[in-house]
């Protein structure tokens, strides 16, 4: 058993702190940020989970009345962080109105309100579009950026940041000449961003909002970064970098962060069953509480499917479907309701941020920055017990130990016991990195083809490209060869331009889950989208269903493999997908999802089977004869492995 020491951060007095919210000491990044928020446009905020990364950026923010963008990673955290800047607002006595899709327009509130803030993804989208009566959730998003007259604060993702600076969405230029009434851009959890959507997020920041002079400050909170990606940053933005002053229990000011944790670390062998084991073990201290803030239990495992399994096996063991707070995929959205429930079982789209008030903590961890982050769903307001189950090699590690270990020790050792992450940020001064940022410009040049514009737009994307891989330190001859290659595009990019979005890493099919919809009672809620690696090795009794996959739930691993028109030893040519004639084997039978990839626009390369040991679970790939096929952004991804280990011949 390891005792995780508290964490305690210093307190300093500060004057504007003072001043908004009296009686309030700020930690001392906060008090830092605030002073250096005028003098620089480019700020970095490094402090450890439940340290107050969101209120160290939108105190200025709000002191300042400026209207920002709040970028999240995931939905839930954008809704778990609007909450803590509601009661920021609260405890600054600032009037706010919130613009939410209900239908209660209280016109006295909005007028009395001395800001707006309104939470923007998809699924919102779609309800304010209905609300209003419009044909497209572009029109939705034009009317909600149209409230500028305060500021206004907007809490969204970078997919749908991704889809506003891209025109992807109705009336594209309007969206994006109304971001120029914002002076201030969030993105939090940086560290969490690697490979093409770290290129991509990085361009959009600097590429299409600060050098075109939208924004004339960025800021990003992180926890744990990698030392490549800071130096990235400090290439395209040279941020002042603000560090959290961890500091003994007994100073004097300072106050805890994170309380003592008991963990436990033992065998991930049958993980599923095990833990059903430990609940069953507590299942008598476990009450539902009246504050909807407080759960009991939070279980976070690797798997999707896992989660479901557990889910089932609770139920049948007795637990009340409804008291299961469930956030995974294959799902849909709308159940995701974690708050107020006796047990809440996720996935990686819980670990990020949220504010669980949780007493214990049952979890697997695939990585060291995967640990850190699970770990600290605990600990955040009480003291707490929690159990890792991991790899053998892990606990025989972790068996070694024993005693109280801070944070810190208990991260570096972590780090050691996973091994290297590679988040891949060098892909971002790749040639294919360059062209993946030079596709977010594409559709610019598109609708203005026509146009008188159209040659100074063309030059405008070579400046910006140009600027973005010198920064980064791209040799000249790399982007004169990026340059020439866009003057005559392949098929490959438009086709790439056309798939592409934010997390254009893996194929998703749009399912009806049959199984899905009676474990929920409601047709409904068996509506969601599956990647399509999960859903060609576990979905049971696929067909087409007009539009979508219906599926009979999941089952047994099948054995996948993929054919194409590629030559045998043709590696590294990325092509359009309709021009290889791809189709899927699943134990031995053509697969009914083998004309999915060729129906809407995808791109494919075909790598060696020598890189099989530099791919990894976060880039699907699908073994064929002579090697392994991928998609999308993983084919250019897994170009630049192959070229960056010598895997491919001067011919490919």
């Amino acid at each position: 058993m390891i005792t995780v020491q508290p964490l305690s951060l210093a307190q300093v007095a500060h004057p504007a702190y003072a001043r908004a919210l009296p009686g309030m000491l700020p930690y001392t990044h906060q008090a830092e940020l605030y002073d250096a928020w005028r003098q620089h446009q480019a700020l970095l905020v490094v402090t450890p989970t439940g340290s107050g990364k969101t209120q160290a950026a939108a105190f200025p923010i709000l002191d300042d009345g400026e209207a920002a963008i709040f970028v999240y990673p995931t939905n839930a955290l954008a809704q778990d962080q609007e909450r803590s800047i509601c009661r920021l607002l609260e405890r600054m006595g600032m009037p706010y109105y919130q613009l939410t899709a209900d239908g209660q327009w209280d016109a006295g509130a909005y007028r009395r309100a001395r800001a707006v803030l309104v939470r923007v993804e998809g699924q919102i989208l779609e309800e304010f579009r209905r609300l209003w009566h419009q044909t497209r959730k572009g029109q939705a998003l034009a009317q909600i950026l149209s409230h500028q007259e305060k500021p206004l604060l907007l809490l969204t993702n970078p997919d749908t940041l991704f889809l506003m600076l891209a025109l992807r969405y109705h009336a594209g230029f309007e969206i994006l000449s109304r971001l120029q009434g914002f002076q201030t851009l969030v993105i939090d959890e940086f560290h969490l961003y690697g490979g093409v959507e770290l290129a991509t997020l990085l361009f959009m920041v600097h590429g299409l909002l600060r050098q075109e002079g939208f924004l004339r400050r960025v800021v990003f909170l992180s926890a744990t970064p990698q030392r490549e990606a800071l130096d990235l940053l400090g290439r395209l933005f040279a941020p002042r970098s603000i560090v959290a002053k961890a500091v003994p229990e007994s100073h004097q000011p300072g106050r805890r962060v994170l309380h003592p944790v008991e963990l436990e670390v033992t065998s991930a062998s049958q993980v599923v069953e095990q833990i059903i084991g430990r609940i069953s073990a507590m299942r008598g201290e476990l009450r539902l509480s009246p504050d909807p803030d407080l759960v009991p239990l939070v279980v976070i495992v690797n798997s999707v499917l896992s989660a479901i399994h557990l889910e089932d096996m609770l139920v049948r063991s007795g637990f009340d479907r409804s008291q299961l707070g469930i956030y995974r995929g294959l799902s849909d959205r709308a159940i995701r309701d974690v708050w107020g429930k006796l047990i809440v079982i996720g996935t990686s789209a819980i670990e990020v941020g949220v504010d669980f008030n949780a007493e214990y903590l049952l979890f697997e961890a695939w990585s060291g920055p995967s640990f850190i982050q699970r770990l600290g769903r605990i600990g955040r307001h009480r003291e707490g017990s929690a159990v890792l189950f991991a790899p053998d090699h892990i606990v025989a590690h972790a068996r070694q130990l024993a005693g109280h270990l801070s944070r810190d020790e208990l991260a570096q050792l972590a780090f050691h016991w996973y091994g290297e992450f590679d988040a891949r940020p060098w892909f971002s001064s790749t040639g294919k990195g360059l062209l993946a940022c030079a596709a977010l410009l594409e559709r610019y040049a598109n609708l203005t083809s026509n146009s008188d514009a159209a040659p100074q737009l063309r030059e405008r994307r070579a400046r910006l490209l140009s600027d973005f891989g010198e920064r980064l330190g791209v040799s000249p001859q790399l982007l004169a060869q990026v340059r020439h290659l866009l003057k005559r595009p392949p098929a490959w990019l438009a086709s790439y331009t056309r798939a592409q979005n934010f997390r254009s890493s893996g194929l998703s099919v749009p399912v009806f889950d049959v199984v899905e919809a009676r474990r929920r009672g409601e047709a409904a809620h068996g509506r969601y989208e599956a990647e399509l690696r999960v859903l060609l090795e576990r979905a049971r009794r696929p067909k087409w269903d007009g539009d979508s996959l219906q599926i009979q739930g999941y089952g047994d691993r099948r054995q996948v493999t993929a054919e194409s028109r590629f030559a045998d030893n043709e590696y590294g040519r990325i092509k359009p997908c309709s021009e290889v004639r791809l189709f899927f084997i699943v134990d031995g039978n053509h697969h009914p999802l083998s004309d999915f990839a060729q129906r809407d626009e995808h791109v494919v390369v075909k790598v060696p089977p020598a890189a099989e040991p530099y791919l990894d679970w976060r880039m699907d790939y699908y073994p064929t004869r002579g090697g392994f096929l991928l998609f999308d952004g993983n084919a250019l991804l897994a170009c630049e492995i192959c070229e960056r280990h010598g895997l491919l011949t001067p011919a490919s």
